[in-house]
């Protein structure tokens, strides 16, 4: 490899920015333009392919958490202009996988989360959060309508393993205006 000390090399080499940030790979007329890996001064990593010096179509993002010296939320997807956007995989530092799509470096639009106790989620996502959808838990009950950060909230329904169904309107993950119905046919109305 060839260390870069001017602008306009096309090839194979590595270079450091004034930022801290080391680029190793192919260079179009002194930027990375093909296969590269760039590392971050706090010691993130991003591989992939590269256009005009940002990060362009299938990549690899390594975020790197000094408390525990290793990688602890890792990206595989698609990317436009360095950021995060159309389908990807994200591990996250609790073994969380989410798979689905992005946009502008949020989620966005269809997507499924599985955590490490086998709960698991899928369904529209907003800005980041998952906004209407479907979650089951580990113990089997499965919660299908809308939430907020991962809470129960507006119109939806819970089926629990016994066959109890609640059914109505939540706030932070409590019914709060509708109805429980119980397998033996039992009416409950809440408000």
């Amino acid at each position: 490899m060839e260390e870069l000390t001017g602008g306009g090399y096309t090839g194979m080499g590595w270079f450091e920015f004034s930022d801290g940030r080391v680029y190793t790979g192919e260079f179009v007329e002194g930027l990375p333009n093909g296969g590269g890996l760039m590392k971050f001064p706090n010691f993130d990593e991003c591989e992939g392919e590269w256009l005009k010096g940002q990060i362009n179509g299938f990549g690899i993002y390594r975020h790197y958490d000094p408390r525990t010296d290793k990688s602890t939320k890792v990206y595989e997807g698609s990317f436009r202009e360095s950021v995060f956007h159309g389908f990807g995989k994200q591990y996250g530092p609790n073994r969380s996988v989410y798979y689905g799509a992005w946009e502008k470096g949020k989620k966005e639009g269809f997507g499924q989360v599985v955590f490490p106790s086998g709960a698991q989620a899928f369904g529209m996502w907003h800005d980041g959060v998952l906004t209407d959808g479907s979650y089951t838990l580990p113990d089997g009950s499965r919660y299908v309508g809308q939430f907020d950060q991962f809470q129960f909230t507006g119109k939806g329904v819970l089926t629990q393993p016994d066959g109890t169904i609640m059914q109505g309107t939540w706030k932070a993950g409590k019914l709060v205006d509708g109805a429980k119905v119980t397998p033996d046919g039992e009416i409950t109305l809440i408000h």
